[in-house]
C-alpha cells in the first residue's frame, strides 16, 4: 500500500507540474517501502538522495513557470522551496549519521516521512494551488518549464 496517493485535489492543472508531483510522490513511496523493508539501509539512502535531487530539479522547473506567468507571490513561494530543500538535506545528514551504526535510522526515516507527507500535501494544495489561476492563463507555461535543463531526469 502506498504511503502517499495522488488524487485530483493535488492537480495544479499543468501536466508538467502534475507529472513532477507524481514523480515526487513515487519517490516518497519508494522511501517508505525501503524504510519498512527488512534491510532499509541502501534503499532509504538512495531514495532520499533521489528525492533531494529530483525536488531541486522540480523546483527549478516550477519557478521557471512562475517567472513566465509573472506570479506575484513568486518570491515567497521560492523561499518555501529553499526551506524544504534545506530541511531535506538536514534529514539526509541525520539519516546518514544514524545509519552506519543502525542507531536511530528508522526513527529519522519515520520523522522524515511524516514531514514529507504534511509538507508536500499542504504545499501542493495551498501554495501550488494558489499558482493555478496564473499558470492556467498562460498557454505555454509547460514549455517554459521544459526550458530547464533536463539531463538527469529525462
Amino acid at each position: 500500500m502506498d504511503f502517499l496517493v495522488w488524487n485530483e485535489a493535488l492537480s495544479v492543472g499543468v501536466p508538467e507540474i502534475d507529472a513532477d508531483h507524481r514523480r515526487i510522490i513515487d519517490l516518497v513511496n519508494k522511501l517508505h517501502e525501503g524504510l519498512t523493508g527488512l534491510d532499509p539501509g541502501a534503499v532509504v539512502s538512495d531514495s532520499l538522495a533521489a528525492l533531494v535531487d529530483y525536488t531541486e530539479y522540480h523546483f527549478s522547473r516550477e519557478e521557471r513557470a512562475m517567472e513566465h506567468c509573472t506570479y506575484p507571490a513568486r518570491q515567497e513561494h521560492m523561499v518555501s522551496h529553499r526551506r524544504f530543500e534545506e530541511d531535506l538535506r538536514c534529514f539526509q545528514d541525520d539519516y546518514n549519521r544514524a545509519f552506519p551504526e543502525g542507531e536511530g535510522a528508522k526513527e529519522v526515516g519515520e520523522r522524515l516521512l511524516a514531514y514529507l507527507k504534511a509538507w508536500l500535501v499542504g504545499h501542493i494544495i495551498h501554495a501550488d494551488g494558489a499558482l493555478r489561476p496564473y499558470i492556467a492563463s498562460v498557454d505555454d507555461a509547460g514549455r517554459a518549464m521544459n526550458e530547464v535543463e533536463d539531463i538527469k531526469f529525462s
